[in-house]
């Protein structure tokens, strides 16, 4: 993955601090000043900043730091507060202290302090921000200090974020670009960085099936990190060896997740460079009116459909109603290709089956974000798609070979006189429930042993569908 992707999730991120918007009107606003103190403070940018903990999660510690190193704090407010705020805060430092470290005992989530604290916690994540584009850009060597402290910070920014009067809306977003951060200091990203900077001959891997590994198409790079993840699997240890995969669903499963937010990003960048491609799409599609209002509403309509809403309450913003339409013409070629190929004897790896696959994990990939779609309709794509998976495996393939071919198999006494190949429901069930044991003794002697791997999960899906 690009190093981009690593530091990718932080511009997804969004704030809004739920019920600590406010701040008591008898005090002095000085939010604008403490902001500023922290971005000084995490950039470090102040040589004595690296002998006091101002910014520590800890009260007590982050309270002693600023009152013995007042005199570092004061250099530092003094340019970032205005005249009238540095005035206030230098005549009442240790009520200034006071308001930054100590939580009120009732915890009413609108002391100053919540408010000073949230700004800690975003300037931190700023931090990350910045720090990570620096450093990974450089695809530093395991253990690097640089490193190890980003993933400290990344644990401090969570435990900033934990209390109670905070409204962090992605929360899981941070997790994931925190676990990406530690990604960086393992043997698989620095196999990665290896196989991203030699570019070796890989035309000797024949589970590529021709495609090209340095394909920078996403689409491309998460197939490798998803149904063809064992062949990204063994060239990473062939190349790198078995400490390079310690850990590999894991990051895999990381990686493909990135991959599918980084194309949402270009999103916004693609409908503007596009404008004139997308009105001459949309023209004949349209009422006049309706093409009017688009075209001369251009910007609004972008962002409507681009920006998901901060604060969601219900699922009936425009955004979630338009973004999830996009989904539907992937279902629908799905449904045409489906049909025609419903009777055929198809084998492993047939170029319409490989294509349906492929159209499924953008279909799921589509449909998965919050408000798209209902969980009742996400199970039956995902079931439909776990059926056309199913259909390229030998399991399958054995199956439909057996059917055309129909064999005599009045041998298999374990059938009791039923017909293999019938059609009826009851027994279609039985064949791949009660009776399994003989249906994969006569798919093994009629297809060999690779036809019956992962039988048992094979069976109780064909059962299910049935």
């Amino acid at each position: 993955i690009s190093n981009s992707i690593m530091i990718f999730l932080l511009f997804l991120i969004s704030f809004s601090f739920g019920n600590a918007a406010s701040i008591n009107k008898t005090e002095t606003d000085l939010s604008t000043c403490v902001k500023e103190f922290y971005t000084a403070v995490y950039s470090e940018n102040y040589n004595c900043t690296s002998q006091y903990n101002f910014a520590s999660n800890n009260e007590t510690v982050a309270q002693k730091s600023l009152i013995s190193g007042k005199s570092c704090a004061l250099e530092i407010l003094g340019k970032a507060c205005t005249q009238s705020q540095f005035t206030e805060i230098f005549s009442k430092f240790e009520n200034f202290v006071k308001s930054l470290t100590t939580e009120p005992k009732d915890k009413n989530c609108i002391d100053s302090y919540y408010k000073y604290n949230a700004l800690k916690c975003m300037e931190s994540l700023n931090s990350l921000g910045e720090k990570s584009k620096l450093i990974l850009q450089m695809q530093p060597k395991i253990n690097d200090s640089r490193v190890l402290k980003l993933i400290d910070q990344c644990e401090g920014f969570k435990t900033c974020m934990s209390s109670n009067c905070y409204y962090f809306k992605t929360e899981v977003s941070i997790v994931s670009f925190c676990e990406t951060v530690k990604m960086s200091n393992s043997e698989f990203k620095a196999c990665e960085w290896k196989i991203e900077r030699e570019s070796p001959d890989l035309s000797e891997y024949e589970c590529l099936e021709g495609d090209d590994f340095y394909d920078p198409a996403i689409l491309n790079k998460y197939r490798f990190y998803t149904k063809m993840k064992d062949c990204t699997k063994e060239i990473m240890m062939d190349i790198c060896g078995e400490k390079a995969v310690v850990g590999f669903e894991k990051y895999a499963e990381l990686s493909a997740d990135f991959l599918i937010k980084k194309n949402a990003k270009g999103y916004v960048g693609v409908f503007k460079f596009a404008k004139s491609c997308f009105l001459e799409v949309a023209k004949p599609e349209c009422s006049s009116s309706q093409y009017n209002l688009l075209s001369t509403k251009y910007d609004d309509f972008l962002k409507m459909i681009t920006e998901e809403p901060k604060s969601v309450t219900s699922c009936e913003s425009f955004y979630f109603k338009y973004n999830s339409m996009k989904c539907i013409p992937i279902m629908m070629d799905i449904t045409h290709k489906v049909v025609p190929l419903a009777q055929k004897h198809l084998k492993v790896n047939d170029s319409r089956l490989v294509a349906l696959v492929d159209s499924c994990d953008l279909v799921k990939a589509c449909m998965s974000p919050l408000c798209f779609f209902n969980d009742i309709e996400k199970s039956m794509i995902t079931e439909a798609c776990n059926a056309i998976e199913l259909r390229n495996t030998k399991f399958s393939e054995c199956i439909s070979e057996i059917q055309k071919e129909s064999p005599d198999l009045s041998e298999y006494k374990c059938l009791k006189g039923v017909d293999f190949n019938s059609k009826e429901p009851t027994i279609q069930i039985d064949k791949f429930s009660k009776n399994k044991a003989c249906t994969k003794q006569i798919m093994e002697d009629f297809c060999g042993k690779e036809a019956v791997e992962n039988f048992d999960e094979y069976a109780e899906i064909t059962a299910e569908k049935v």
